[in-house]
């Protein structure tokens, strides 16, 4: 169950980046696009994630299915973008901020990345905080307004959507391996090896002894049976 959450994750994710790329270069490129293109185009993208959303809902194990809400949030995200879509003139002075939390919401996510890194002993996750860290800078300068509007500002959001879209494409390739080992070896140990019991040497009992000497045997004599008296010396 696990390893098929993980799968539906991780195609969600590069999904996601290649929309990101495709959407910043075309805001890189084309920075002239009228607001009601670009508006467009948002919507469309939109519309796009909450149909990832939606199928991979249906991708799942029916026991995973029920702890998870992606097809609420599919719904929702679809509503979002057809509102985009129709509503421009709502949305189209609040277009650049949308795009700007997109690409923050993109850094915070690789900060986690980087966390889940460090947490699964991965020894360069520093890596993962400097490509955070960059995104969010990004999004930090349009939301401020540290940059005049104009094409500058589409032109910034665009360099910013498609280096969050490398960066997560790169996260979600990289560190998903790291991640399959880490499980793979969680849920399968190596057995232990059993420790070798030293053997103690068996000991030799020796009779203890009262330290004198043991009697030398006498020789046998022999005696006349009517005198008594002894008929030949003793063998020596």
């Amino acid at each position: 169950m696990v390893i098929v959450m993980f799968k539906n994750v991780k195609w969600y994710a590069l999904i996601t980046a290649i929309l990101y790329i495709v959407a910043g270069v075309l805001l890189f490129v084309y920075p002239q696009m009228s607001e009601n293109l670009i508006c467009d185009v948002s919507g469309i993208a939109v519309i796009v994630l909450g149909l990832i959303h939606i199928t991979s809902y249906f991708m799942m194990d029916l026991n995973e299915s029920l702890y998870r809400n992606d097809f609420v949030e599919g719904v929702i995200i679809v509503l979002v973008g057809i509102l985009v879509i129709y509503q421009k003139i709502v949305f189209q002075q609040l277009v650049p901020y949308v795009l700007a939390i997109v690409i923050i919401a993109s850094g915070i996510m690789k900060l986690q990345d980087g966390i889940d890194a460090h947490r699964i002993g991965f020894p360069s996750g520093y890596i993962y905080l400097i490509l955070a860290s960059i995104s969010i800078i990004f999004g930090l300068v349009v939301m401020f307004d540290l940059i005049p509007a104009g094409k500058l500002i589409y032109q910034v959001l665009g360099a910013g959507l498609a280096y969050s879209g490398i960066t997560d494409l790169f996260s979600a390739i990289y560190l998903s391996g790291r991640i399959r080992v880490f499980r793979e070896k969680k849920e399968n140990p190596e057995p232990e090896a059993e420790p070798v019991l030293e053997t103690e040497p068996e000991s030799v009992l020796i009779p203890e002894t009262s330290g004198q000497p043991e009697p030398a045997e006498q020789p046998a004599m022999n005696f006349d049976p009517d005198t008594g008296e002894p008929l030949s010396k003793p063998e020596e």
